[in-house]
């Protein structure tokens, strides 16, 4: 646990604040599509025929990760009870790791910290 609180104090990086701002808007675009995605599986337009590209969305802003993960867990999608739960769920976590990951990469080194001076 101590890695990660670590991990997340944005003031001992170079561009921490940066980060926290890029990955918040990051999130914020996820979350979005992810309510989108939600309120169209529960509210279907009833004059839609064929297929339905709510989930493109939200597919697209969490790829690479979110497309390896269904590729992988596609087949369990066919013994969902309540719908695409699976696939929701797989989105979810490919959104926030690739916001880590985002925050990782974007918050650059630590400072330096001050040099003491020797008495």
């Amino acid at each position: 646990m101590d890695f990660f609180r670590r991990q997340l104090r944005f003031r001992e990086y170079n561009l921490g604040a940066f980060a926290i701002v890029v990955t918040g808007v990051y999130l914020f675009l996820v979350v979005l599509a992810l309510a989108y995605l939600l309120y169209y599986q529960f509210n279907p337009d009833p004059e839609a025929i064929g297929a339905t590209f709510e989930g493109l969305p939200a597919i697209a802003l969490t790829a690479p990760t979110s497309l390896l993960l269904l590729s992988v867990t596609g087949p369990l999608d066919a013994f969902s009870i309540v719908g695409p739960g699976v696939a929701v769920l797989v989105l979810i976590l490919s959104g926030l790791v690739q916001a880590f990951v985002l925050y990782v990469v974007l918050r650059g080194r630590r400072r330096v910290a001050p040099e003491v001076a020797a008495a």
